[in-house]
Order: C-alpha cells, then sequence, then structure tokens
C-alpha cells in the first residue's frame, strides 16, 4: 500500500432537535498532511467561517496516520444513526482517496483515534469521530494501540 500523505475529517453536529443559533459551531473541517501542515476551518450556523493554518510534529503525524490506516483498513463496521452528528474522513494514499463516514456515536475504537487527532493537532475542541471534545488520560501522552 501506498503511503498516507494526508487526511481530512469533516464533522457536522447539524441534526434533529432545535435550529442552532447564529453563532453556534455547525461544522469543523481538518485537514493534515504527512509534512505536519494542518488546516482548520469552523463554520457557524449564520454563516461565519475561522480559519487557522499551522504546522505540528511530523512523527506524531506518523503514528496517527499509522493508527487511522490500521482502524480503517477493513470495512466499516461503524453503527449508523441520523439523528446525531456525522463525520467524514477522507485518506490519501498516492493517487488514491479513500473515504469512510460515521456518525457521533459511541465507539471504543473511535474515541481514541478522536483524542488522538486532538493531542496530535493540539486542537482540543475538535469533535473528531465521537463529537465530544475529550481526551482520554491513556491518550494523552502517547498514541492509543493499534486495533487490526
Amino acid at each position: 500500500m501506498t503511503k498516507l500523505n494526508r487526511i481530512q475529517l469533516i464533522v457536522s453536529n447539524i441534526s434533529y432537535g432545535p435550529e442552532p443559533a447564529p453563532s453556534d459551531d455547525v461544522a469543523q473541517r481538518v485537514t493534515v498532511t504527512a509534512d505536519g501542515d494542518v488546516s482548520y476551518a469552523v463554520y457557524q450556523y449564520g454563516g461565519d467561517v475561522t480559519r487557522r493554518r499551522f504546522q505540528v510534529d511530523r512523527g506524531q503525524v506518523t503514528r496517527l496516520f499509522r493508527h487511522l490506516d490500521a482502524a480503517f483498513r477493513k470495512p466499516s463496521q461503524n453503527l449508523e444513526a441520523t439523528d446525531v452528528g456525522r463525520w467524514q474522513l477522507t485518506r490519501l494514499h498516492g493517487t488514491t482517496e479513500t473515504v469512510d463516514t460515521g456518525a457521533f456515536i459511541e465507539n471504543s475504537l473511535l474515541a481514541p483515534l478522536s483524542a488522538q487527532l486532538r493531542v496530535v493537532t493540539g486542537l482540543p475542541e475538535l469533535w473528531g469521530f465521537t463529537g465530544d471534545d475529550s481526551v482520554t488520560p491513556d491518550v494523552a501522552g502517547g498514541c492509543p494501540p493499534v486495533v487490526t
């Protein structure tokens, strides 16, 4: 398999329920390259967008990419739900894009990956794959185990 060059995670917390206020965050997009370049955008319901670009440690990105590849190597077995937010992960290996999607639901595999993504990018507010912004103690100091 070709080396993972880039990931992009797009998350939306729009679901059934009351209409968000114009200043409520409703979507996030984070792109991370193998070189450690990060692009982050937060979209508010009223149309405002906040964007940031910065660099992170390449070694941490390499470990994150390895864990993401291992987690998404097999066909998705995510449970689906229609009344919660959603995520879409695009992985670029060379010129081949792979897209995985899912819902913000409890998932023992994706929760540590979300936490690792927050730690590597330094974005504690990132919803990740679970829709929350928690960093578990076992991930804060390193990387979660690779689950295959």
